[in-house]
């Protein structure tokens, strides 16, 4: 392992951008702290989704061994588990393969159009330039794909790869697995609910130890520090009709396809800490449910391949 002296934040960010699917993170360089922690990592990670995964393999790719990960809920995952685990990726290999033409340049055209303009140039650039490079991860995990790649609606291409298993679940668990069987811990029932400061850095979390989402209790609290910054990977907050109202009141109204944990207290405390989120009142809408259907169900699967080729 490399001393943790040498661990570059820059290379780490840089590490995360090229996985492609880590997002929305929240990084503090290492710093001493006074504070009295009840346990300390060189990295803690929020969240067990598609991005504290990814950015758990980006880490162990640059040196770092002792990684705690951190979920709220009984089951790791989250809305990642749930999805379809449909992966948008130009000029990957399958793509290739098959001689499907397709360039960096036209996903950020499709990008940028499905956005409205409203999309950030360079993030989209990055995005898609960088996106294919999560397939040596999803080899070396064991993440078994489809041979077809199918063109989703906004696409101008065939670009998107699909598991086997036809769900998001067909991409965490092997991940999981993988990462756990390389040394990263995983807890789940811990909430966490603040980022823990001293000198404007973040040195850990503040820990709701065996939580229960279903009336909000919890055992006991805990103080988890970490060396090497925190890593908050905790997705959207679509079930959380209280903060949803100071955005958007009028989508509070709406039924949520996510699971019901997607709520705002990492945000909240990322706010708190200074952090300045942008595009809050924005919300992605879709046709993904049912009336007659709870959560995601057979018609969000139609409405996927359906909306492709268009509607008569």
């Amino acid at each position: 392992m490399k001393p943790l002296s040498s661990f570059s934040r820059r290379n780490f960010l840089r590490t995360l951008a090229v996985t492609g699917l880590a997002s929305g993170s929240a990084f503090a360089a290492p710093t001493s702290t006074a504070q009295p922690f009840n346990e300390v990592h060189d990295l803690v990670i929020v969240g067990s989704g598609f991005a504290g995964l990814s950015a758990a393999y980006a880490a162990l790719k640059a040196g770092v061994k002792d990684i705690l990960i951190l979920d709220k809920m009984e089951a790791f995952g989250g809305n990642s588990c749930l999805c379809g685990g449909l992966m948008s990726v130009p000029l990957n290999p399958k793509q290739q393969k098959q001689g499907i033409k397709d360039s960096v340049e036209l996903m950020v055209a499709d990008m940028t159009k499905a956005g409205r303009g409203f999309n950030h140039p360079d993030l989209a650039k990055k995005f898609a330039e960088n996106a294919v490079n999560i397939c040596p991860m999803l080899d070396e995990c064991g993440v078994q794909l489809m041979d077809k790649v199918i063109r989703l609606g906004g696409h101008s291409a065939p670009r998107t790869m699909v598991p086997t298993a036809a769900s998001g679940g067909g991409i965490v668990v092997p991940i999981h697995n993988w990462l756990k069987k390389n040394g990263v811990q995983f807890r789940n029932r811990s909430q966490v609910i603040d980022l823990l400061m001293q000198d404007g850095k973040v040195t850990g979390v503040l820990v709701n130890c065996d939580y229960n989402w279903k009336d909000g209790s919890s055992k006991k609290e805990q103080r988890i520090g970490s060396r090497g910054g925190v890593v908050v990977a905790t997705g959207g907050w679509g079930q959380d009709k209280d903060f949803i109202k100071t955005t958007m009141p009028v989508y509070s109204l709406l039924e949520c396809t996510s699971q019901p944990g997607a709520t705002a207290e990492m945000l909240k405390a990322l706010l708190k800490s200074g952090c300045l989120p942008s595009m809050l009142d924005m919300y992605q809408l879709g046709p993904w449910a049912s009336p007659d259907e709870k959560g995601a169900g057979p018609g969000s699967f139609f409405a996927d391949y359906a909306f492709a080729e268009g509607m008569a």
